[in-house]
């Protein structure tokens, strides 16, 4: 057999400044994202005194859906979901996890640019919860894009 030795290409996983703050940017965003829950999205008219999670309660109860369909509802419960996946996620190591996380905080900023958009909220300005939803999953997203940049440990043969 023909030994095989272990070798890091640049760094170790993990090991870099880079991988630190994407280590740190990451969970931060997942906070973020969650916390935008507990948030008013909507600055003026409908939805305007609740926050997101209630928002989603009122609009899969169908009370409002001669002006936002039910289903948009669904992404009131996605968003804060997602955020808490990337928090959980965040503390796993490994590649595999790296791109989960990664494709979860790039999911959190399409989503929240989607929220953004609804026919709900594209007359009124963004409100404190888009903000802070949109703030924390543009981190993540870094934290995401930094975390992928660390190498893994590659086998080298030598004989």
């Amino acid at each position: 057999m023909i030994p095989v030795e272990a070798v890091a290409t640049e760094q170790e996983p993990g090991s870099g400044a880079a991988a630190r703050l994407g280590g740190l940017l990451e969970p931060i965003g997942g906070v973020l994202v969650v916390a935008s829950a507990f948030l008013p999205w909507v600055a003026h008219g409908i939805g305007s005194s609740v926050d997101l999670h209630d928002l989603g309660d009122l609009l899969l109860g169908g009370a409002v859906s001669a002006v936002v369909p039910r289903w948009v509802g669904l992404v009131a419960y996605l968003i804060p979901i997602i955020g808490a996946a990337l928090i959980v996620g965040s503390s796993i190591e490994g590649r595999r996890a790296r791109r989960w996380t990664g494709a979860l905080a790039f999911a959190a900023l399409v989503l929240v640019t989607a929220a953004s958009l609804l026919p709900l909220t594209r007359h009124a300005r963004p409100w404190l919860g888009q903000l802070v939803a949109g703030v924390g999953a543009i981190m993540a997203c870094i934290g995401g894009v930094l975390r992928r940049r660390t190498r893994s440990i590659d086998p080298v043969e030598t004989g």
